[in-house]
This record gives structure tokens, C-alpha cells and sequence, in this order.
């Protein structure tokens, strides 16, 4: 089993073992971060094309970076949202990228040196996104 794979099997096995103690999306987040390999997880609802709603997260640091985007309006969520396809920023703290500055430093500062956004989506209408964190830069 590889990480960063997402196994159906291995993924209900985690799922399973992270819903005690927990709400049903956290859960969801946190079965995900532990399968991916990522630091975090964040589940994002997006209604009228800007009202935000986090309805679950892995962490308390997720917690900060989908309250992080909320507040500021950009971010990997926000960028999954409106194009509709899925957003990486393996590293932060590129200098090189003028893509979301005040999100970034925020997430830096809590210690978040990467971010993907995955939007959901039925069939074509996006109802908000997936988001993915992590301590390190590196891709997914």
C-alpha cells in the first residue's frame, strides 16, 4: 500500500477507526489527511459563488486555514471553487508566486508550506471543495 494513493479499502479501514470521538466529516477529513500523507484536511461548502461554509476538518490547523480563507476570500478552496479543476501549490513560500499573497503568509505562519484544492463537483456545478495541507513543501 502506497501513500499518497488513495486505496478504497485501506481508506474505509481508517475511516472506520477515526469516526469514535468524531462527527462524520471530520472523520471523513482525518481519514483522508492519514491516507494521503498529508498534514491536513479541510471539507468546504460554497453556495452563491462566496459564502463559505467549513463543515469539517481534520485539525485544529485546518480549522485556521479554511477560517483563513474565509476571511481573506482566496486560497487553494476558493481557486478549486471557481475554476472548477483542482489547484497545487507544492510550496508556499516560493517567492516566484504572486498567486493568493495574504493567504499564504497566514498559512506559512501556522505552518502550512503546501496546499491543494479539489473541487466538488456535480456534474458541472461545484458545491464547494476538498482542501489538503501540509508541513512540508512537496507535491501531493
Amino acid at each position: 500500500m502506497a501513500v499518497g494513493r488513495l486505496e478504497p479499502e485501506r481508506f474505509a479501514q481508517v475511516l472506520a477507526a477515526r469516526t469514535e470521538g468524531h462527527d462524520p466529516i471530520s472523520s471523513l477529513c482525518l481519514a483522508t489527511a492519514e491516507v494521503l500523507g498529508v498534514s491536513g484536511a479541510g471539507l468546504v461548502l460554497i453556495t452563491e459563488g462566496r459564502s463559505l461554509a467549513c463543515v469539517g476538518v481534520s485539525d485544529a490547523v485546518a480549522e485556521v486555514i479554511e477560517q483563513l480563507e474565509y476571511t481573506l476570500g482566496e486560497g487553494p478552496c476558493v481557486s478549486a471553487y471557481t475554476s472548477k479543476a483542482p489547484v497545487f501549490d507544492p510550496d508556499l513560500g516560493d517567492d516566484q508566486t504572486d498567486r493568493w499573497p495574504e493567504f499564504r503568509r497566514g498559512a506559512m505562519a501556522v505552518g502550512i508550506r503546501a496546499a491543494f484544492g479539489f473541487p466538488l463537483l456535480i456534474d458541472w456545478i461545484c458545491i464547494g471543495s476538498l482542501n489538503l495541507y501540509h508541513s512540508r513543501p512537496g507535491a501531493l
